[in-house]
């Protein structure tokens, strides 16, 4: 933002000033916030934590459903908790026959590499996500599955596929300041499951000039202004005495 000329300025100050004697008081341009979006990628605050079961529970979505529990033989309330596949190829375990968090196979029998990686860092969502359940009568984890499959009442999680018919489209703008006079802008788009928030998408950045709103501060005793300017976007504070 171009700062005014100071003859410019003095003439401001003046008309200020009789406006401040007059009703004694400035008032101040309000600031608006930034543009957000409610949508976040899991990729993007990945959480990282000692046992992969853990990292899992972290960093779930978790909704209450209706299922069968196969130890209270009846419907009941599970806790269901989902988590994106990420691996460093991109194909989902699946395709190598590991079905389970613990790396076993679809057959209960035997192990297979995960191909885990960390999102946002070396690994890519695969289309497909981890489910673990707990049934909130008898608290059995993954009772909704089956007494007959390997993971009843094993703190582990299954893989499923997203189905495509609920994936969103989204864009989301970020912004980070660059100089006192520019900051980075991120427009991120893609689609996302809604049961898992796995994410495909992609991000383009530029630059752009900050997007300044003005703040007066009139301090009378001195005989000046102290003019705070913000940018609406990133948040970059500056301001001058005059």
């Amino acid at each position: 933002m171009n700062i005014k000329h100071k003859n410019k300025i003095k003439s401001v100050i003046s008309a200020l000033l009789v406006c401040v004697m007059s009703i004694g008081i400035v008032p101040a341009m309000p600031a608006s916030a930034a543009q957000i979006s409610e949508y976040i990628d899991p990729a993007d605050h990945w959480l990282s934590s000692n046992g992969r079961n853990n990292e899992l529970d972290m960093n779930a979505t978790t909704t209450y459903e209706t299922g069968y529990c196969a130890e209270c033989e009846k419907e009941t309330t599970v806790l269901c908790y989902r988590v994106p596949e990420y691996t460093r190829s991109g194909e989902t375990a699946l395709n190598r026959g590991v079905k389970f968090s613990d790396g076993t196979l679809i057959d209960g029998a035997g192990k297979g590499n995960l191909d885990d990686g960390t999102p946002g860092v070396d690994a890519k969502f695969t289309g497909y996500h981890w489910t673990k359940s707990v049934c909130q009568t008898c608290g059995t984890i993954n009772s909704v599955d089956g007494r007959a499959s390997y993971n009843y009442n094993k703190n582990v999680y299954g893989l499923n596929a997203c189905d495509h018919n609920f994936f969103l489209d989204f864009d989301n703008t970020t912004y980070e300041p660059y100089s006192g006079t520019q900051h980075t802008s991120t427009l991120k788009s893609g689609q996302y499951c809604q049961y898992c928030k796995g994410t495909y998408a992609e991000a383009k950045s530029k630059r752009e000039a900050h997007n300044f709103t003005e703040t007066v501060d009139a301090q009378l005793g001195n005989n000046r202004f102290y003019i705070a300017e913000k940018c609406e976007d990133c948040g970059y504070p500056q301001g001058q005495k005059v």
